[in-house]
């Protein structure tokens, strides 16, 4: 035991000297977690909006009432520009994200029963188009429906200019609803936002890349000789081998904690209130990620190989598993379910939303039947990565 624990301490203190590869297996997911996080998942900014009002009719007020009102704001700042070729210019140029214009006689064309249109133009920005576009026509549904009523003989289009010139702005907090993108069930990132679905997929293959690490250190050793001089030594070989995992066991561990402890704390990520599951699910993959990587290692003689080998690996069982791209369907998502990487992020996900029963359990039993394998394959084989004439 005591060879065992000497291991693991000097492994541990040769990694936390590498400074490489604590920037890499620390920085980097934080790193990459806080990008795609906010490229998918941010707060959607207001659009800024040009505001050209031609009309001077009795609802050119109502109008400007409308699109400067408190309920507007948090998905539009608007100015007032001083003509419509001002406004396209302004939007070509980029200066404002979108630009509506008012035109003549629209609080004519209602009063006469005339369908209400404004002139829209889009900017840049899809999903600001889609922002204001919803606030528009909120507003021009609102007139298009009295116009209906009227015509049908539902009071008339008097009453109906009378009506729009008194709609107040209430009612557009109740009907326009521009959601923050990744931030709902259904949406792209099922339902967990961005932040919580590239740190869980990020945490995870950075735990894999520990693997890589901790076999690589066995092979430098190897080729060394200096796991030949230990074998020599009065302790047993095996203890010592298992020892220097251990300490890559350990040095997982401390990944976890300090990405988990990050993003919980400065990306406010919500990694669920059942700690315990979540560690399970890190040390059953950080086992499996080891296994994974002695396996794979056993087959190649060259360092080189194997490193480039095994990365490549990694990030293809990344992108199979949704880690890069969200949603993946057909064959390519089928494909994800064969990896390591789909049944840990499920199971951190699953914690993350509350799941219970099988919806909770399958993955993380999954994933123990897998790191059990793993393991045990990777003990079978573990001679050829450890010994020279194995």
């Amino acid at each position: 035991m005591h060879a065992f624990l000497t291991a693991a301490k000097y492994q541990i203190l040769a990694f936390s000297r590498m400074r490489n590869l604590v920037l890499t297996l620390f920085l980097q997911p934080l790193v990459l977690i806080l990008l795609l996080g906010h490229a998918f998942g941010g707060e959607m900014k207001p659009a800024k909006v040009g505001l050209f009002i031609e009309d001077t009719g009795s609802l050119s007020s109502s109008v400007n009432d409308y699109w400067h009102s408190d309920a507007i704001k948090q998905y539009a700042r608007v100015e007032s520009v001083q003509s419509e070729e001002e406004t396209l210019q302004s939007v070509e140029s980029g200066r404002y994200d979108y630009g509506i214009v008012i035109p003549e006689g629209f609080s004519a064309d209602i009063a006469a029963g005339k369908p209400a249109h404004w002139v829209l133009m889009p900017g840049h920005d899809d999903s600001r188009n889609i922002a204001v576009r919803a606030v528009a026509d909120r507003y021009l549904s609102e007139m298009n429906l009295r116009q209906a009523a009227a015509i049908n003989g539902i009071g008339n289009a008097a009453n109906a200019e009378g009506a729009a010139a008194s709609t107040n702005t209430d009612a557009s907090a109740e009907t326009v609803q521009v959601g923050t993108l990744g931030a709902s069930a259904g949406h792209l990132f099922g339902t967990v936002n961005a932040n919580q679905y590239y740190a869980v997929s990020n945490l995870i293959m950075f735990l894999l890349y520990a693997g890589l690490t901790g076999t690589i250190a066995l092979q430098n050793e190897k080729q060394n000789f200096t796991l030949q001089r230990i074998y020599t030594q009065p302790s047993r070989f095996n203890m010592v081998v298992y020892g220097k995992l251990a300490g890559v066991v350990c040095f997982g561990i401390a990944q976890c904690i300090v990405i988990i402890a990050f993003t919980t704390f400065v990306y406010d990520v919500d990694w669920g209130n059942r700690l315990d599951l979540t560690a399970l699910v890190c040390l059953l993959s950080i086992a499996a990620g080891i296994g994974l990587a002695i396996v794979i290692a056993s087959f190649f003689k060259s360092n080189q190989a194997f490193r480039s080998f095994y990365s490549i690996f990694i990030f293809v069982a990344t992108f199979l598993s949704g880690g890069m791209v969200a949603n993946l369907t057909g064959t390519i998502g089928e494909l994800g379910k064969f990896t390591l990487n789909y049944w840990s992020t499920k199971g951190l996900r699953g914690i993350m939303n509350g799941a219970l029963g099988a919806e909770l359990w399958m993955p993380i039993g999954m994933l123990a039947l897998i790191a059990a394998v793993l393991l045990a394959v990777g003990a079978a084989r573990m001679s050829k990565v450890v010994k020279v004439n194995a």
